[in-house]
């Protein structure tokens, strides 16, 4: 009798010890789907932003303001405010005659707006053309960011314009 309560109090301090890192990689497995969530969330708000402003031939600050509201659904439930989401749109537009891209309009939504990346526009259109590029950065915070602090994801995509060359912004094609 005597070993067989030796034995019990074995296997309740066994499961004591374990018991702690099993829950912490039960809430690191939920924290990476949540992580996986967060990225494919932004590709598909990144793509659908683009998408939808390389669908007009012309936009107005309300326009934008509109498709920018999009991601804000996508990215449902989960948070997405201002200071988590930012989303930058831009035309580069290409120089008739050098081919130099250049942006030529630019919104932003957000507390920290992307830059727009001229020397990655470089070869993706001809002279006189244009590209819209968007930009997204999610500021994603985990369970244990309190380790390391919030994890910023980045997205890009480029689109050309699906109906004109150049997409005008408020009437005008480029920066004054």
């Amino acid at each position: 009798m005597i070993g067989r309560n030796n034995e019990s109090g074995a296997a309740g301090l066994e499961f004591a010890l374990i018991a702690p890192m099993l829950i912490l990689a039960f809430l690191g497995a939920l924290d990476i789907r949540a992580l996986i969530q967060a990225s494919a969330r932004l590709t598909a708000a990144t793509a659908t932003v683009a998408d939808l402003t390389a669908q007009s031939n012309a936009h107005t600050t309300s326009s934008i303001d509109s498709i920018l509201s999009a991601t804000r659904l996508i990215f449902s439930p989960l948070p997405a405010d201002t200071q988590i989401l930012s989303v930058t749109v831009a035309s580069v537009g290409f120089d008739a005659n050098t081919g130099t891209p250049a942006v030529y309009w630019k919104q932003v939504s957000g507390a920290a707006p992307g830059a727009v990346d001229l020397a990655r526009c470089q070869s993706l259109g001809s002279p006189g053309e244009s590209v819209i590029l968007v930009s997204t950065r999610y500021q994603y915070s985990s369970f244990f960011s309190f380790f390391s602090g919030p994890l910023t994801l980045n997205e890009i995509s480029f689109v050309r314009p699906r109906l004109i060359p150049q997409i005008p912004y408020n009437g005008k094609v480029s920066w004054p």
